[in-house]
């Protein structure tokens, strides 16, 4: 793998600061834009950078983005490592609740199709499944038909599925 040293670590973060001077140079984009370029790596709980900032603080438009830079960020494969499943990205970013904003990563996750309808899935107990129809509110637990028996798995909604995951 490729680590960054910590100068070169220090100087990456500073992306957003520098992508915010470069779009204001420009001056054809609005402070809202302006701030969601700067702000996209801030996190609600005041660890983010290149300020440090906390949730009152951070703008709407930096909050949108950085759920999806960090969806963006892990399903890509990068030179220092492989990308993630999009089902293990939104199951990370379901758990960055002290991070991002909850609405807005309920509204991003809403707008993703991890399995699309027709899609063949295998489930945890062992068998095969089509995708018949997903669940805006839980985009990990469509309601699949297995293939070889035809029962039919309301992974969202039938408490005897509780158990049941798509692989």
């Amino acid at each position: 793998p490729i680590w960054l040293t910590d100068e070169e670590f220090h100087l990456m973060k500073q992306h957003a600061l520098f992508g915010y001077q470069i779009l204001k140079e420009k001056n054809e984009f609005n402070d809202k834009i302006l701030l969601g370029v700067l702000q996209h790596h801030e996190k609600l709980n005041g660890r983010g950078y290149p300020m440090g900032v906390g949730s009152e603080k951070i703008h709407l438009y930096a909050r949108i983005i950085s759920v999806a830079d960090i969806y963006d960020a892990l399903v890509t494969e990068r030179p220092y490592k492989k990308g993630f499943s999009q089902r293990d990205a939104v199951e990370m970013i379901m758990a960055m609740t002290d991070e991002l904003d909850i609405e807005v990563m309920k509204s991003f996750l809403g707008s993703i199709i991890l399995y699309p309808v027709d899609s063949i899935v295998t489930l945890s107990n062992g068998e095969k499944a089509k995708v018949v129809e997903n669940n805006p509110s839980y985009v990990l637990r469509p309601t699949v038909v297995g293939i070889r028996t035809g029962k039919i798995y309301k992974l969202a909604e039938d408490v005897e599925c509780a158990n049941i995951l798509i692989q």
